[in-house]
C-alpha cells in the first residue's frame, strides 16, 4: 500500500480527513474518495469537454467544480493510504453503508490506526428508526387509500432496501447504458495515464 505524504492542516495545525467525501469537501480537510468525482476532479479540462459532447450532465458537472482539485482518488479496500497517529479527526457520513459489511469493520481499524491519541472518529450513518417509521406512515396511508400513497411507500421502500440491493452507484444507475461505457473507458484510460507522484510505494 502507498502512503500519501501530503497531509493538509488547518491554521490551528490539525490535520482532518473526511472519508467518502464524494462532492462534499473543504478545502482545509483531506478528502478521500473512490468515486467519479475524485477521479475527474484535476481533469478541469476534461470535464468541460465530457459536459459539453452530453457525457456528464450538468449537474455532475457542476458538482465537480465546487470540488476540492486536491482531492485523494484511493480506494478504501486497500487500507487507508496514511500513517498511523496522522489526524486529530476523521470523519465519515452514510459512507460505511456503501461497503461490504466486512470491509466496514476492516476501515474502522483503519480510522483508528491514523488516528492520533486523544483524536476523535465521528461516522454518520442512517437512522433506521426514521426510515422504518417512514414506511409504517406509507403502509397507514396505503391501508386509508390516502391520495399519494402509492409514491410514498415506493419511496419508504426505495429508502429501507435500496443500499442493499443496488448494484451501481444512485447517479449512475439513472444514466444510459451509452455513456456508462463510454465514462468507464475514459476512467480506465485516466487511471493508467495518471502518475503516483504523491504516492511513496
Amino acid at each position: 500500500m502507498g502512503v500519501y505524504k501530503k497531509i493538509k492542516k488547518t491554521h490551528e495545525g490539525h490535520a482532518l480527513l473526511n472519508i467518502g467525501s464524494g462532492p462534499r469537501t473543504h478545502c482545509e480537510w483531506n478528502n478521500l474518495d473512490f468515486s467519479l468525482y475524485a477521479r475527474l476532479a484535476r481533469h478541469k479540462r476534461l470535464t468541460r469537454f465530457l459536459n459539453a459532447v452530453g457525457l456528464l450532465s450538468d449537474f455532475r458537472y457542476d458538482n465537480l467544480r465546487k470540488i476540492d482539485p486536491e482531492i485523494i482518488h484511493w480506494d478504501v479496500y486497500k487500507g487507508l493510504p496514511f500513517h498511523d497517529n496522522v489526524f486529530d479527526f476523521v470523519y465519515h457520513s452514510h459512507f460505511i453503508t456503501h461497503i461490504d459489511r466486512d470491509a466496514a469493520f476492516f476501515v474502522t481499524k483503519e480510522c483508528h490506526r491514523i488516528l492520533k491519541s486523544g483524536g476523535i472518529v465521528r461516522l454518520v450513518v442512517p437512522d433506521l428508526e426514521q426510515i422504518v417509521n417512514l414506511y409504517n406512515e406509507a403502509m397507514a396511508d396505503l391501508d386509508a387509500a390516502r391520495p399519494g400513497g402509492n409514491e410514498k411507500h415506493a419511496e419508504a421502500v426505495d429508502e429501507l432496501f435500496e443500499l442493499m440491493v443496488r448494484r451501481s452507484a444512485w447517479g449512475t444507475s439513472r444514466q444510459s447504458f451509452l455513456v456508462n461505457e463510454h465514462l468507464n473507458m475514459l476512467l480506465t484510460r485516466i487511471s493508467h495515464m495518471e502518475s503516483c507522484k504523491i504516492l511513496e510505494i
